[in-house]
C-alpha cells in the first residue's frame, strides 16, 4: 500500500519521452501564427479593466482569447463588413484578441493587430473607425453616431444601439480604434445603460494597452520563418497535438501574464 510500481504503468498510445526539438516555423505563415501568439503577453484583458469581466466571448471554437491572421480576422470582425474589408485593404498582418463579459449587462473585447509600419496603422485606423460594422446587406446596418473616449481624443470611435428582442434588452455598442506604432488598438464595448459606461471601459484600456504593446519587440516578417516553434521547450516535454489538429488556440506555449 502507498507504493507503485511503476513498470506495471501502461501509458497506452501516450508518449513517454520528449520529442526531440521541434525547430524553427519552416513558413512565413506558420511565423505569423507564432508572432501573434506571442502578442498575448502584452494584451490587457478585460478582466483587468473591470474585474467583474470574467465569463468568456465565444471566439468561434476559441473561449475568451485567440491568435488572429489575416484569414481568421472574420472570428471579430464581422465578414463583408466595411470595418473588416478596411483592415485586409491595410494589409493586416497579424493580432491578438481577449473578450470576457458580465451575462446581460456589459461587455468588453480587446484586440491588438499589427500592421506593416506606424503609417499604415494611423490609416487602418481612420478608415476602421469610421466604417460601418455591419455589413451593407444585412437587413439592420445601424447609424453611427461619432463618439470620444475619455482621456484618449487620438481614438476614432462611434457608437450605435440595438436591440435583444428576445430578452428585451436595449445595447449600446461603441467601437474605437488607435493607432500606435505599427498597432492599431480595437476595442468593442457593448453595454446595457448609458454609452458613457462603454466609453469608461475603453478609456481604462487604453490607459493600460498602449504602455503594455509599447514593451513589445516586433519581428521583422522577412524572418516570421525562422521563428522557433517552441521558444520555451515546453511543448517538446508536453503530450503533442495529434496529426492535422493544429488550431490557432493550441499547440502552443504562453508567458504568466
Amino acid at each position: 500500500p502507498g507504493v507503485v510500481d511503476v513498470a506495471l504503468l501502461e501509458p497506452g498510445n501516450y508518449p513517454t519521452k520528449p520529442r526531440p526539438p521541434l525547430g524553427a516555423a519552416g513558413t512565413a505563415e506558420t511565423g505569423a501564427l507564432l508572432e501573434a501568439q506571442r502578442l498575448a503577453e502584452y494584451v490587457t484583458g478585460p478582466w483587468e479593466v473591470d474585474p467583474a469581466l470574467v465569463q468568456p466571448i465565444s471566439f468561434y471554437y476559441s473561449p475568451g482569447s485567440i491568435a488572429l491572421l489575416p484569414a481568421s480576422m472574420d472570428l471579430v470582425f464581422t465578414p463583408k463588413s466595411e470595418v473588416s474589408n478596411s483592415l485586409m485593404r491595410h494589409g493586416v498582418i497579424n493580432g491578438y484578441a481577449a473578450g470576457r463579459w458580465v451575462k446581460d449587462q456589459r461587455s468588453l473585447t480587446n484586440v491588438v493587430l499589427r500592421f506593416a509600419d506606424p503609417a499604415t496603422a494611423v490609416g487602418a485606423a481612420a478608415e476602421a473607425g469610421r466604417s460601418n460594422p455591419v455589413p451593407p446587406d444585412s437587413s439592420s446596418v445601424p447609424t453611427l453616431t461619432p463618439v470620444t473616449i475619455p482621456g484618449h481624443p487620438d481614438a476614432v470611435a462611434n457608437s450605435y444601439t440595438w436591440t435583444d428582442s428576445t430578452k428585451n434588452l436595449s445595447w449600446t455598442t461603441v467601437s474605437s480604434f488607435t493607432a500606435r506604432g505599427p498597432f492599431v488598438l480595437f476595442q468593442r464595448s457593448e453595454v446595457v445603460g448609458p454609452v458613457d459606461v462603454a466609453l469608461g471601459l475603453i478609456g481604462k484600456t487604453l490607459d493600460l494597452q498602449g504602455p503594455a504593446i509599447d514593451t513589445f519587440t516586433p519581428t521583422d516578417p522577412a524572418q516570421f520563418a525562422t521563428l522557433p516553434r517552441d521558444p520555451s521547450g515546453l511543448l517538446a516535454l508536453s503530450l503533442p497535438v495529434p496529426k492535422d489538429g493544429a488550431n490557432l488556440v493550441n499547440n502552443l506555449t504562453t508567458g504568466a501574464h
